[in-house]
């Protein structure tokens, strides 16, 4: 009994011994088959990589390659054009055959609403200042105030045409005025620009441009008192746009001076102006410009409407002879978020003159001496809050000295003014449906004359084809 355990304890350990010891090594075995895989994976892997890696680099020096053959060949074609152009700078193209075809850009505005004033336009004044006879009050009541019909074109590669009429009620009666018919430059080498025909003039700021791209009904009183509104005639125009990094700009002009304020009778040349504008950016979000003005003229009887007077009463004026030189300065300042106006805009604008007239008045058969000093301006803010609504306030004022041998004429013809200077105040809100439509509410408290005069207008303005952008 004894033999058996002895057995079993001999070989029994020995047997489990290796059998523990056989299935380790087959596991051993096992795990470095697994191993040698998983090698072999991670090889092919980067050898994969590596050939993947070296395809893209081949690929990116290709690109490389051909954009810099596309870039020579394009700096080479610039510079083939620099030299043709430095070699022939002022050699014009030849002008395509025409075809017969005519094609002009036309466009309608039209400028109407209401109009109220505690005042009858009869009444209307200006003591101590010369009025021409579109410088007055409005019709009261409904009306159209303006209809302008314009056409423009480029004439060929070195001209553009633009003709501009604008039709008035008066009177209930219409009246044709053609306000602009000019032929202009436009291929003039080192930024020169010449204009010839009727246009307005480019003095000041508001001048040059039409009515109903003002910000406010109504001019000024300084541009009613001192160019009859707005200062047009026939002439030659030359600007010259200097290759400075700002904007500058230099200017002059002659004209015939047959309208006001040189009202002469357009046989040579009665008036003269030179203006010049600067103006540049402030960061991103402001940009300003800033005008000076000069206009000469030789008034040879010039008419001007007594008080109470209008341009049919042909006892209703006064002539004036002799030379008038005035002098302005302009400035507009505008700011908006990142330099876009879309949703907000603010804007500053300001115009202030100075006139002097030597010669004499002739009322009747009566005439006097006249030495005038005349001064006024204006200031405004108009201030974009929507996209579509703008409101806006403007103070302008006028004041003078007038002296002469008889100031009994002078006091008929209302230039005796006794120390007083009309001024006024004006507020406005108008909405902007779309770029080609605009209504204004403006209200004027109006001091003229010493007695006051308020005012009100609703305007509406609508533009019908095509119409260009508008200047800063």
């Amino acid at each position: 009994m004894r033999f058996k355990p002895f057995i079993a304890k001999t070989y029994l350990k020995p047997f489990l011994l290796l059998t523990l010891l056989s299935s380790t090594v087959s596991a051993s075995a096992a795990e470095s088959e697994d191993i040698k895989q998983l090698k072999e994976q991670l090889a092919s892997l980067k050898q994969d990589y590596n050939q993947r890696l070296q395809q893209l680099q081949k690929h990116i020096q290709g690109l490389e390659n051909k954009q810099k053959i596309t870039t020579d060949k394009v700096q080479h074609q610039a510079d083939s054009i620099k030299k043709t152009v430095s070699d022939n700078p002022i050699k014009p193209v030849a002008p395509a055959a025409s075809n017969g075809s005519f094609n002009p850009q036309i466009s309608a505005i039209i400028n109407g609403g209401f109009n109220h004033s505690s005042l009858e336009a009869n009444q209307y004044s200006l003591p101590g200042f010369s009025r021409g006879n579109e410088a007055g009050l409005e019709q009261a009541g409904f009306g159209i105030q303006e209809a302008e019909i314009n056409l423009q074109a480029s004439i060929d590669p070195y001209l553009y045409g633009s003709i501009t009429t604008s039709l008035h009620q008066e009177d209930n009666e219409i009246e044709v005025e053609l306000e602009e018919a000019f032929i202009r430059t436009q291929a003039l080498p080192a930024g020169w620009m010449v204009k010839a025909g009727r246009f307005f003039s480019g003095i000041g700021y508001l001048n040059s441009q039409h009515s109903h791209n003002w910000d406010f009904v109504d001019a000024p009183l300084v541009y009613r008192a001192f160019f009859n509104n707005q200062y047009n005639d026939d002439g030659v125009q030359i600007r010259w746009q200097l290759p400075t990094p700002f904007y500058w700009e230099i200017g002059a002009e002659g004209f015939a001076g047959r309208n006001f304020p040189a009202g002469g009778t357009g046989t040579g040349l009665g008036s003269a102006s030179l203006f010049s504008h600067i103006g540049g950016d402030i960061g991103a979000n402001q940009s300003w410009q800033l005008g000076m003005s000069y206009l000469q003229t030789k008034p040879s009887q010039r008419q001007a409407l007594l008080a109470g007077a209008d341009e049919d009463d042909a006892d209703g004026s006064y002539d004036f002879s002799g030379h008038s030189k005035t002098y302005g300065i302009d400035a507009v300042w505008k700011w908006a978020p990142n330099g876009n106006a879309r949703d907000k805009q603010l804007t500053l604008q300001g115009e202030a003159y100075h006139r002097r007239e030597e010669g004499s008045i002739t009322l009747a058969d009566e005439s006097s001496s006249l030495h005038s000093r005349q001064n006024g301006g204006y200031v405004q803010a108009v201030y974009k809050f929507l996209p579509q609504w703008r409101t806006g306030i403007r103070y302008d004022r006028i004041w003078g000295n007038n002296q002469g041998d008889d100031n009994s004429i002078l006091a008929q013809a209302d230039l005796l003014a006794q120390g007083y200077a009309p001024h006024r105040t004006s507020f406005m809100l108008d909405y902007t449906p779309s770029e080609f439509s605009r209504i204004r509410l403006q209200y004027n408290r109006d001091h003229s004359l010493p007695q006051i005069n308020q005012q009100l207008m609703l305007q509406f303005i609508v533009s019908l084809g095509a119409h260009g952008a508008h200047q800063f």
